[in-house]
């Protein structure tokens, strides 16, 4: 049968999709399947919030439906959760980069004189070594082993203040020392001191350290001597007392992140990278005046979203690609993050299924027309929705308990405006026919039995009560084994045109399929049979051919000729008019120069079998700037354009000759 929607997919940056999303609904698709955007007044106006329209008939009335898109608000931290962000940030071993923070401010700092260790250390120290001052050595740093506390203290001078020039700390100590140092001396003293003073981006650098870490003065000091190894052995002559050791320890304890902390972080952090999400929300009424806003019943915001955490330096980058398909009555999408931006176990990006959209009739002899209530819509997420027990009643449901108890929330369930019995914005669920979900699966290909079939069937909706309410369109559900996503399937029927759909396994952790008889499926999005060219995907390729499934029409170039400008003794640029194609877009045609010394380029066969190839095919170029060539020299040139199916068409061969 013939395709009853718009598809359409692509990459973009992730801030950008929902004014993707409403330039897909409302511009692109023909006006039989075309969305009305209701708020702003046009897509190029669209900041962080968007009101969409469809209208449906049951052949006497038309029913006007909303979908409200909107980027989550901005969520600011309270100060006990933005300790427990810096603390699941910063739970990991210092770096080096860190310890180096520290060491600068710690080495600006003046030496204390309350409590007064390191200034009557040094000044001690001095009257040790200044006999020898004009000799100094790093041994006149070693401390006796019969010294503990001495040891402690040149440690904390060495390493945490990082002293080690000796005769630097020399005229520091005989500063403290009431001594008079010669001009040269002072000098010296002046010039040390200026290099150890913290610039404001220094400083801010390390006092950033104090709060994320959550140390004190006596902590970071102990923390450099750990990264050293030098508090790791309390046996050790390192001269650690008691009290050091044990806020050392106390302090590591108070670093580990519980499973409970975890739990509330990767929720706050989820909340707050408003670029990788999105709330979906429908209802029937919305305000006529500003448009902006649901008036009456309206489903809670749902969150979509498509990436758990978003470094902070990428929040306006990240990428992510889409599918979807539409038509007045349903709205498919699905959305895949940038994995490029991931590490191992590579779990931070997922793919998410929504869908808005009017259920159909299970089959052609429903008695009682349901048009009122049948708008639904479910979404997947990062973030659990917020479900909590209610002890008093011993029954589960939904924090925001506007609608009862039982509260739709539009992720793990599905959001219907009405059941069929008149309930509002109450949950429904997937039913489909599914194998043993605990079934150990080992498929390698398709169904034994014809080696090329796989089990996908249609998804129903029900409700608790009302039991099965109708059908998902244009979206089919099965197991995902022997499938990776994006593998094409096609079902085919006797007498008519196969419809093609994309795999995809649904990796959001938070979906309708947690409710479902398998968890584990995945959905399969129906695409348009002319997004399909590989003739591997049909048994006869001449029906293909026939059909439009598969593109064999090369591009047309109207004018052929290739124009070199600028040529000197070692280079020339090459310019070109653009080719066309009945099936690839434009901009989508790839490029590949040639060249020859002699005339032998001038059709594809001759261009791929004498000529050289200047880079590789490049997409959307219509000039190439070749360099490298020799003096008072004749080149033959041309090109060959390529559609996305690879078929090709060659340009007229022309020949220049390099200045002398």
């Amino acid at each position: 049968m013939a395709d009853n929607f718009y598809y359409g997919n692509g990459t973009i940056l992730s801030k950008n999709l929902l004014k993707t999303l409403a330039t897909e609904l409302t511009v692109n698709p023909k006006v039989d399947y075309r969305w009305t955007l209701e708020y702003p007044t046009n897509v190029n106006s669209i900041d962080s919030q968007i009101m969409l329209s469809t209208i449906f008939s049951d052949g006497t009335n038309n029913y006007t439906r909303y979908l409200k898109l909107s980027k989550p608000p901005v969520t600011t931290l309270d100060s006990t959760q933005q300790k427990l962000v810096n603390k699941y940030n910063y739970q990991g071993a210092f770096t080096s980069t860190e310890i180096g923070y520290l060491q600068k401010y710690y080495g600006s700092q003046s030496f204390p004189t309350s409590p007064v260790d390191e200034k009557d250390f040094l000044i001690s120290w001095y009257n040790n070594v200044k006999g020898h001052s004009t000799a100094l050595t790093s041994q006149d740093l070693v401390i006796p082993d019969t010294d503990p506390a001495g040891r402690r203290i040149m440690n904390i001078i060495t390493n945490v203040r990082s002293f080690t020039d000796v005769n630097e700390l020399y005229l520091y100590a005989k500063e403290l020392a009431g001594v008079t140092l010669t001009t040269e001396e002072q000098t010296k003293l002046d010039n040390y001191k200026e290099e150890r003073t913290l610039t404001q981006d220094q400083l801010n650098k390390a006092q950033n350290e104090f709060t994320v870490r959550e140390l004190t003065e006596d902590l970071g000091k102990l923390v450099i001597l750990d990264y050293y190894g030098l508090a790791s052995n309390t046996t050790s002559s390192i001269g650690l007392d008691t009290k050091d050791t044990t806020l050392l320890e106390n302090y590591r304890a108070s670093r580990i992140v519980t499973p409970e902390e975890y739990t509330e972080v990767t929720t706050l952090m989820a909340k707050m990278n408003i670029n990788n999400s999105l709330n979906f929300q429908i209802g029937t009424e919305i305000d006529s005046t500003t448009k902006i806003d649901f008036v009456g019943n309206a489903s809670l915001p749902a969150r979509f979203s498509w990436f758990k955490q978003t470094h902070s330096n990428l929040k306006d980058y990240t990428g992510c690609e889409y599918w979807l398909n539409l038509n007045k009555e349903c709205f498919n999408l699905v959305v895949r993050g940038d994995a490029s931006t991931d590490v191992y176990p590579y779990d931070n990006w997922f793919v998410s299924y929504a869908f808005v959209e009017r259920l159909l009739p299970i089959d052609d002899t429903e008695s009682i027309p349901d048009y009122d209530g049948n708008w639904g819509m479910s979404v997947s997420s990062d973030i659990q929705p917020d479900w909590v027990t209610d002890v008093s009643t011993e029954h589960l449901g939904a924090t925001d308990e506007t609608y009862g108890f039982r509260t739709a929330n539009g992720v793990t369930d599905i959001t219907m405006v009405k059941s069929r019995s008149g309930m509002p914005y109450q949950p429904h669920y997937a039913s489909f026919t599914t194998i043993n979900p605990q079934m150990d699966v080992v498929n390698t290909e398709g169904s034994r039995w014809n080696k090329k079939k796989h089990s996908f069937g249609e998804i129903l909706v029900v409700h608790p009560f009302d039991m099965e309410r109708g059908k998902l369109q244009n979206v089919l559900i099965g197991e995902k084994s022997a499938k990776f996503d994006g593998d094409r399937l096609m079902y085919s029927k006797q007498g008519e045109d196969p419809e093609i759909y994309l795999k995809f396994k649904i990796s959001a952790p938070y979906n309708f399929l947690n409710n479902s008889p398998n968890p584990d499926y995945c959905i399969a999005l129906r695409i348009g049979a002319e997004e399909v060219f590989n003739e591997t995907y049909y048994e006869n390729y001449q029906y293909a051919v026939t059909h439009g499934y598969i593109d064999v029409t090369p591009p047309t170039i109207t004018d052929s000729t290739i124009t070199m400008s600028d040529t000197t003794s070692t280079g020339t640029t090459l310019s070109w008019n653009k080719a066309s194609d009945t099936v690839s877009v434009q901009n989508t045609l790839q490029y590949l120069v040639y060249r020859s010394a002699s005339g032998n380029i001038d059709t594809i066969a001759n261009i791929e079998s004498n000529g050289t190839p200047i880079g590789a095919y490049t997409v959307d170029i219509n000039t190439l700037n070749v360099t490298g060539l020799t003096a008072n020299t004749t080149y033959y040139f041309n090109i060959i354009v390529k559609d996305q199916n690879g078929n090709k068409t060659a340009y007229t061969m022309n020949s220049v000759t390099t200045t002398a």
